[in-house]
């Protein structure tokens, strides 16, 4: 069930969060996570058409002339599945940015319910594919790329990066899954899911436009349904207890780790979907500072780093549910 920090939230947003104002409803988003980080660059890009049929933007945030690593970001719909894209994610990338000391690229992705999910994961594909000439790192060894996506982002992210679908995102070393969407139908109502920002009637509307056409069971429309997941990155994956998409993504984290991929999975309890990109919530911090600790694990020490945060997330999530 929801807690009563976030019910209490989700009350106030309820009455400026109606998609009827993309405008306000960014710039409330936006408010909310505090003051955004300085960066050492931040700019517009475009992104060359690799695998896409035209050109893409995305927004390239560097926190220090010298970064860290290279983390892809694949943003999701936002709170109410109607906003979503680089300037309403850009103070949260900007502090992930700045605690893990890589250059983000958040990639401006044809969402539905005007893009399907081939456009879509050449999108990701082609702002991997550019991260990867433009972005060389600092770090030593260099670890490769990181994705990381929340919601149908991630979904998205992830049927890139673990081959689901017909691209496959080269050099991806590591994917972060916040909330990850990885069943391209509405899920089956769970009497622990209790979010008010998920409308059912909305969400199968843009799983259809996601889809055009192709069956649910399909692997890149729903990774989750992969015959195999062999060879997939190794991956830490966020869900939130009273999220209608927890079970999706916790059954996605066991097929994961099922294939031989090292997994690092946390439940949040009583966290609605989103709650990721909401820091006034105590566990929204929480739970970026724990990804942000597998992050920065895995850039000092490789799979070792997270195969140590592994071993915690399975004791923690025990203690907070």
């Amino acid at each position: 069930m929801l807690d009563q920090s976030s019910r209490r939230l989700i009350t106030s947003l309820a009455d400026h969060l109606d998609g009827s104002n993309r405008l306000a409803d960014r710039q409330l988003l936006i408010e909310r996570n505090g003051p955004a980080p300085r960066m050492s660059r931040a700019e517009d890009v475009a992104i060359p058409r690799v695998f896409s049929e035209a050109d893409g933007q995305a927004r390239l945030l560097v926190p220090i002339p010298r970064p860290r690593g290279s983390i892809v970001y694949v943003p999701g719909l936002g709170p109410s599945w109607v906003t979503g894209g680089p300037r309403e994610h850009d103070t949260i990338c900007r502090k992930i940015a700045e605690r893990s000391g890589c250059a983000v690229l958040v990639v401006d992705w044809k969402r539905p319910p005007k893009g399907t999910h081939q456009e879509a994961q050449a999108n990701v594909a082609d702002a991997l594919a550019w991260m990867s000439a433009q972005m060389p790192t600092a770090s030593s060894p260099n670890r490769g790329l990181i994705i990381m996506g929340d919601g149908l982002g991630a979904g998205v992210a992830t049927a890139v990066a673990s081959g689901a679908g017909p691209v496959h995102g080269t050099d991806v070393a590591l994917q972060v899954l916040i909330c990850p969407a990885v069943e391209a139908v509405v899920p089956t109502p769970d009497a622990d899911a209790d979010d008010p920002l998920l409308d059912a009637s909305q969400l199968e509307l843009i799983l259809a436009a996601y889809r055009r056409g192709a069956s649910a069971d399909r692997p890149e429309v729903s990774p989750l349904r992969a015959k195999t997941l062999a060879g997939a990155p190794p991956a830490v994956v966020v869900t939130a207890g009273a999220d209608p998409l927890r079970p999706q993504g916790e059954a996605y984290a066991a097929r994961l780790a099922q294939a031989g991929a090292l997994v690092s999975h946390r439940t949040y309890p009583g966290q609605l979907h989103g709650f990721f990109n909401m820091l006034e919530l105590l566990l929204g911090e929480r739970a970026l500072q724990d990804a942000l600790n597998a992050i920065n694990l895995y850039i000092v020490r490789g799979t070792e780093g997270l195969r140590r945060q592994t071993a915690r997330a399975e004791t923690e999530v025990l203690a907070i549910q």
